[in-house]
């Protein structure tokens, strides 16, 4: 890592540290984390709403500790991403353009790193499949609705 990237630490702004946070959530292999953070570059860049499923559920999670005016621990494998996708909040990217209002998580090293130097590609989707996790990616819209249904069967 080096001096260099304890440059880049020390200079870390806010938006890099919500796009590391929403990649700790997103993606489990760096180079998956690399690949991810050029898609949301590009996506912020041509002002796509994001579609990240993370920042739903941590929203969600968020609400209902307010509503129990405590915070608990909140399964998000337990949220309806359906039916929340459809409450607007400051932590739902498919309703909203740009990022999230803050972190849904405490990123690790590997994300930051990739928060700091997205991989380009012509990528604009991708999905984890539900049977091994992997990530698959698509260049357009259509080809991520196939992948959609191949992958998560709808």
């Amino acid at each position: 890592m080096g001096e260099n990237f304890d440059e880049k630490i020390d200079a870390i702004n806010q938006d890099e540290l919500v796009i590391a946070s929403m990649l700790e959530k997103e993606a489990k292999t760096e180079n998956d984390m690399h690949l991810i953070a050029g898609i949301i570059e590009k996506r912020l860049e041509l002002k796509m709403p994001l579609q990240i499923d993370a920042t739903v559920a941590y929203g969600a999670c968020l609400r209902r500790a307010v509503i129990a005016r405590f915070m608990r621990d909140c399964d998000v494998t337990q949220i309806n991403l359906v039916q929340e996708i459809q409450i607007d909040s400051a932590y739902n990217t498919y309703t909203r353009v740009g990022l999230p209002a803050g972190p849904i998580s405490n990123p690790g090293l590997k994300a930051i790193q990739a928060a700091l130097n997205p991989q380009p590609s012509d990528y604009l989707y991708y999905l984890s499949a539900r049977d091994d996790g992997r990530i698959i990616y698509a260049k357009t819209a259509a080809e991520h609705l196939a992948n959609r249904r191949k992958y998560l069967g709808f």
